[in-house]
């Protein structure tokens, strides 16, 4: 399985090239490294993040780090104190429910316009079908890592994003995911990740068939069943 979603990763590169997001230098690089770390669940809620250690590991002076880091911050990722320095932030659940509702009607809106797009280039088309099959391959294949499953669902997005024209939304859609990337360990158990590859299927389906009322329902469905297993989990406090 890895063989193919590295080769999918490879084959999609030039068409997804235009959504995907750079790292402004090595600051960049680091509160990437850093914000899949705490994806994958390396970093917990609460967990302090020095500079000087990170540094280390990094290779690079404490500079580059702090500056990682005041980017997580203004992520929500990360909370910095005076006196305790950097930790990986808990939201409450108040400011959840606020967050994945905003969140389940930009991704609709999102997923949207690309089922909208009358400009419809047929190879995107086909690499969004072939994504989301990638994606429910990768769901249900126990030995694949998360960041394997992480890695090819966005590369899905950034196909959906590219033919969606809507840079914007596109890039708000992206920071409210990055803001809950505290929760994708947590919640990303094998029956989770199987239930929503078959949701992104159905979507990547209904853009391809040019059906934006199935896009926008399904986007908006799956934000708000996260939600539901959000209320559930005991990391809100």
């Amino acid at each position: 399985m890895t063989a193919r979603l590295e080769a999918f990763l490879v084959s999609t590169a030039p068409l997804a090239a235009p959504a995907e997001s750079l790292p402004a230098g090595l600051p960049g690089q680091i509160a990437d490294a850093l914000r899949d770390r705490i994806q994958a669940g390396e970093f917990k809620p609460g967990d302090p993040l020095r500079a000087a250690p990170l540094a280390v590991a990094f290779g690079c002076s404490r500079g580059p780090v702090r500056e990682a880091l005041r980017r997580l911050e203004r992520e929500k990722l990360v909370a910095i104190a005076p006196r305790t320095g950097a930790v990986v932030a808990q939201m409450n659940a108040r400011a959840l429910e606020a967050h994945f509702r905003l969140r389940a009607e930009v991704g609709a809106l999102f997923v949207r316009l690309a089922a909208e797009r009358a400009q419809r280039p047929p190879a995107l088309v086909a690499a969004i079908l072939e994504g989301a099959e990638v994606l429910a391959e990768v769901a249900d294949d126990a030995r694949v890592q998360v960041g394997d499953y992480i890695r090819a669902r966005r590369r899905l997005t950034d196909l959906i994003a590219t033919l969606a024209a809507a840079p914007y939304v596109a890039e708000l859609s992206l920071e409210l995911e990055r803001e809950v990337a505290i929760l994708w360990a947590p919640m990303n158990s094998a029956v989770r990740r199987r239930r929503s590859a078959a949701g992104w299927r159905k979507i990547a389906r209904a853009i391809a068939i040019g059906d934006p009322d199935a896009a926008e329902a399904e986007g908006r469905r799956m934000v708000l069943e996260a939600l539901d297993e959000v209320r559930r989990m005991t990391v809100m406090t």
